[in-house]
């Protein structure tokens, strides 16, 4: 009986201790960059091609949500159709220690857009696959029709690998929000 005591104690501190060396599985998950959309320096579409960029996303899960939190952003108001807006990153790829330009538009007249000239403000976070946030700027009082500039520095950047661009475009006054989505970067040597 002692001997079937001390194996089952024995196997119910080895199951403790291999528990506890499990993985975390509240950990954040890595992005599942589906590719990027390539663009030439004069911003003209080049190959590979990824539709989930630069365009409207209907829906973002909690870490992506997490990323704009503290800006207690107003998501009620419908999205505006991604049609509506012209968004380009170029070049794409983009060398390290390089430039990319980012530019985004208004295509037409939208009732849902404040017709105030300065009424946008335009929010954006640069993340790695694992949502660490590398680079962060807010553009307040923009018009309709906006461009920035992003930097690739050595420091914070790495060759060959995937980045993600996630932006919100929202009302400067109320914050409500009209669009938001990603774009994917590739950063090359």
């Amino acid at each position: 009986m002692k001997q079937h005591y001390t194996k089952a104690l024995v196997l119910f501190s080895l199951s403790l201790a291999l528990g506890a060396c499990s993985k975390d599985k509240t950990t954040t998950p890595n992005i599942d960059f589906g590719g990027y959309t390539g663009r030439d320096a004069k911003g003209q579409l080049i190959s590979p091609f990824d539709p989930t960029d630069w365009t409207t996303d209907a829906t973002w899960n909690s870490s992506e949500q997490a990323l704009f939190a503290s800006e207690d952003l107003l998501y009620d108001a419908p999205m505006v159709p991604a049609s509506v807006w012209k968004i380009t990153l170029y070049p794409n790829p983009v060398g390290l220690g390089s430039q990319s330009q980012f530019a985004m538009s208004l295509d037409e007249t939208n009732p849902a857009i404040p017709n105030a000239l300065g009424g946008l403000s335009f929010l954006y976070k640069v993340v790695d696959a694992r949502y660490n946030v590398l680079e962060w700027g807010m553009m307040y009082g923009v018009d309709t029709s906006f461009a920035n500039t992003f930097d690739y520095p050595a420091s914070k950047y790495s060759a060959n690998t995937l980045y993600r661009i996630y932006y919100v475009v929202c009302d400067s006054h109320n914050k409500r929000v009209f669009y938001k989505g990603h774009g994917d970067i590739k950063v090359i040597p």
